[in-house]
């Protein structure tokens, strides 16, 4: 795990190596990223994770690690923005609690929120 300052926040970086499955994966197979202002009341979190490696719980390992870190920061708030036609992101972040609604302005995006 990463955590930088930054000039108007900080923001934490987590990147996964290899997998159980796949010990001796060298490559980077999944990342997610924690950024919040100085304030610390919301924070964004974005996950990516290589399509082959999706469904074996790296999301839902890094989303869990990321609200954990989260709360640590003193941050009360996760958001995520997701498009619209990547139900299994948003499937994943409902069944953490997420709450799920339309960004306005643009119908192809949903605005995820939880409380940490």
């Amino acid at each position: 795990m990463i955590a930088l300052e930054t000039r108007y926040g900080f923001r934490i970086d987590i990147r996964v190596a290899g997998h159980a499955d796949e010990p001796a994966l060298d490559d980077i197979i999944a990342a997610a990223t924690l950024a919040a202002d100085r304030e610390g009341g919301t924070g964004e979190v974005a996950i990516s994770i290589l399509p082959d490696h999706k469904g074996k719980g790296i999301g839902w390992t890094l989303l869990d690690h990321v609200a954990r870190e989260a709360r640590g920061w003193g941050i009360g708030r996760l958001q995520s923005i997701e498009s619209r036609d990547n139900r299994a992101a948003i499937a994943l972040e409902r069944e953490m609690g997420f709450s799920a609604r339309a960004v306005e302005g643009d119908p192809a995006l949903v605005l995820l929120e939880r409380v940490v």
